[in-house]
């Protein structure tokens, strides 16, 4: 994945989950099983490039799993939670529920290798509450 195409996908996802509105509390993403919290700076950088607001929580995750079973979790995991799903394309997915954003972006170990890394990288975006 070419950092032009992350700082598209994670562009579409911020437009996707945020509307103009009063922000109440925030909303946590679900996080993966035996996922570790890790910081990559380059996608740290990239967000904070296109992100000039704070009510939007970017995290960065890493997995032994394949791209497809944390695709198949988090799809599993958010409709039991009673989220919508509203998009999906680019290895992202957004849900939404009462005015509430998560959006989930998976890339893969061949294209994490960009940062060094040989593992699948989820990154999860929420936005607080909007109303």
């Amino acid at each position: 994945m070419k950092k032009t195409k992350l700082l598209l996908t994670i562009g579409i996802i911020l437009a996707v989950l945020t509307v103009p509105g009063c922000i109440e509390t925030e909303v946590e993403a679900p996080i993966y099983p035996d996922a570790e919290q890790t910081e990559i700076p380059e996608i740290q950088e990239q967000v904070e490039e296109i992100i000039p607001w704070t009510d939007t929580t970017i995290k960065t995750y890493t997995t032994e799993d394949t791209p497809q079973q944390v695709e198949d979790w988090y799809s599993n995991t958010m409709e039991d939670k009673g989220w919508e799903e509203t998009y999906q394309d680019y290895g992202a997915t957004f849900w939404t529920k009462d005015n509430q954003g998560i959006g989930i972006q998976i890339i893969t170990p061949e294209d994490a290798e960009q940062f060094n890394i040989n593992q699948t990288i989820i990154i999860t975006i929420t936005t607080q509450t909007i109303e």
